[in-house]
């Protein structure tokens, strides 16, 4: 066996050896999610990937595989960060990630990023000082939270961040009588929740953040409130919607 090979097996069983003892941890709450996450990476529901200058040793991120709303959802390892952690910063590093990775597609995901990132860092604290870990890279204990989210977020998904709510409120607005309609597909397919959401968000939001950026400048983020940033970035994912939608050219 190659040594890239066999590099990457010991860092697969350390996330493996992680999600188990997590699983078989009894801590509340925590311990479900580890066991519905490792039925969903057998049921080939999830799949990992071995990555590299990832923030943080393990992550969930959407791997694009073409147009904007083919995205695969992967669990990340890091592969330099894995290599030399220990089990209990693995699992303490991991609790957030599956914490995240359990709220797709519906559990909660459709919300703003900030909001799900949120109970993935609530989890992982609670792991944490349930197991009396040491301290991790971008501990939720020591790190103060909205410097936390934005790191393990970019800023990118942290200052365009939307949610389904945001979309589904932009939609009522632009149907109330004697509105022009921005809409060029059939709007009922953002009435309901569905999977093309994600794809569109996850790749709206980066062009969306640059177009704010070089409109308004640097700094537009500071001037901004979270809900006036987040009703722009449902605008911009109309748009987005409509280019995917147009009706085809013969």
């Amino acid at each position: 066996m190659a040594e890239k090979e066999r590099s990457a097996e010991a860092m697969l069983n350390k996330f493996d050896t992680a999600l188990g003892a997590i699983k078989d941890s009894r801590v509340e709450g925590i311990s479900d999610m580890a066991r519905r996450i490792e039925e969903r990476l057998q049921h080939k529901d999830l799949s990992l990937a071995i990555m590299m200058n990832r923030p943080t040793l393990t992550s969930f991120h959407f791997i694009s595989g073409g147009p904007m709303w083919l995205y695969s959802p992967r669990l990340v390892i890091d592969a330099g960060k894995m290599s030399g952690a220990n089990p209990e910063k693995v699992q303490g590093d991991l609790v957030r990630t599956i914490a995240i990775a359990d709220q797709f597609p519906f559990n909660g995901f459709e919300r703003r990023y900030g909001d799900v990132y949120e109970q993935g860092i609530q989890a992982q604290e609670t792991w944490l000082e349930a197991t009396d870990a040491p301290t991790i890279l971008l501990d939720p204990r020591t790190t103060e939270r909205e410097s936390l989210k934005r790191k393990l977020l970019g800023d990118p998904r942290y200052f365009a961040d939307v949610g389904f709510s945001d979309l589904q409120e932009f939609v009522a607005n632009a149907e109330q009588p004697g509105a022009e309609s921005p809409f060029i597909f059939p709007v009922e397919q953002l009435k309901e929740k569905n999977d093309l959401f994600f794809g569109v968000r996850e790749t709206a939001i980066q062009a969306h953040y640059q177009d704010m950026k070089d409109l308004n400048g640097e700094n537009y983020h500071t001037d901004w409130s979270v809900e006036k940033r987040a009703k722009i970035s449902a605008a911009s994912l109309i748009d987005a919607y409509n280019y995917l939608m147009r009706p085809a050219v013969a």
